[in-house]
């Protein structure tokens, strides 16, 4: 018998993500089966190999094995999600993994130790993004005030980011889907939710489809009326940037050319005292096409 758990122990190394080994499983049910063997006569002293000892000796086998291998707590009885540890999900679904993030803040560190035992050279990191870019990978270059815009959700060398983040529709998924045997090296940045007061690092056009001023018609409007309808939509906050530079303040009748989101209660807005959008470095934010319900 101690061979033979002997031999189950040399199969219960944990494999990459969630989950047990068959090796481990075998030994659980080897534990169990033992444990559930008929009952001694009441009273009598267990002997050496008596099935009460065994029972006994089963139990602190199953404590050490579910120590071993990180399976204590609500996940292992049944009662959870699994492992704690795990800050991706993956399965593996038609030629690709299907990473999910399961701990939206872990180090980047934490990440590439899971996906480097699938064999994969991805780095993944996540940071804070306006609400419509929540879940998109950021691939560009540009950048204006300082903070990064976001580009696309597919790469040309088929990694993709999950379709329910391509929607204005939130919550949403969170996660990549990556080709099975993919053996390039490759740096991957996903936006997520920010929390509150954090600056946003992806932005995107306060009209964009998941924006608060989206299919509003903002631009070209004037300052006082922009400013109550970011209000309307839970945007309290608002900085402004001139041909002059950054002010707290301008006139409300000046005009509003374009605008993002800093954070989650703040917004930036390009203004000027005329229709003329003011000349200042930088990308033109430009919004996504307003199809607005026609019935």
């Amino acid at each position: 018998m101690r061979r033979d758990i002997d031999h189950l122990l040399a199969g219960t190394a944990p494999a990459p993500g969630p989950g047990m080994t068959r090796g481990a499983r075998e030994l659980l049910e080897e534990i169990t089966s033992h444990a559930a063997e008929e009952p001694e006569t009441a009273g009598a002293e267990p002997g050496p190999g008596s099935p009460r000892r065994w029972r006994r000796w089963g139990l602190s086998v199953v404590a050490a094995l579910v120590a071993a291998l990180g399976l204590a707590g609500p996940g292992f009885l049944g009662l959870g999600a699994g492992p704690a540890a795990a800050a991706l999900d993956i399965r593996q679904e038609n030629g690709f993994y299907v990473v999910m993030v399961r701990d939206l803040y872990a180090d980047p560190e934490v990440y590439q130790e899971q996906l480097r035992g699938l064999g994969l050279n991805v780095s993944l990191r996540l940071v804070p993004a306006s609400p419509s870019l929540v879940g998109r990978i950021w691939e560009g270059t540009v950048r204006t005030g300082g903070e990064r815009t976001a580009e696309g959700g597919r790469r040309k060398d088929a990694i993709e980011t999950i379709d329910g983040c391509l929607t204005a529709d939130f919550p949403c998924a969170i996660g990549l889907r990556i080709p099975v045997g993919y053996t390039k090296k490759i740096d991957i940045t996903l936006g997520r939710r920010g929390r509150e007061g954090e600056r946003y690092t992806l932005i995107a056009s306060v009209d964009a489809p998941g924006e608060p001023l989206h299919c509003t018609g903002f631009r070209g409007e004037r300052v006082d009326r922009v400013i109550a309808l970011l209000r309307s939509r839970g945007v309290p906050d608002a900085v402004f940037v001139t041909a002059d530079g950054d002010r707290a303040t301008v006139p409300g009748s000046w005009y509003v050319h374009e605008g993002v989101l800093r954070s989650a209660g703040s917004a930036r807005l390009l203004v000027g005292p005329t229709h003329s959008r003011p000349d200042v470095p930088g990308p033109r934010m430009r919004g996504d096409d307003c199809v607005k319900d026609s019935s």
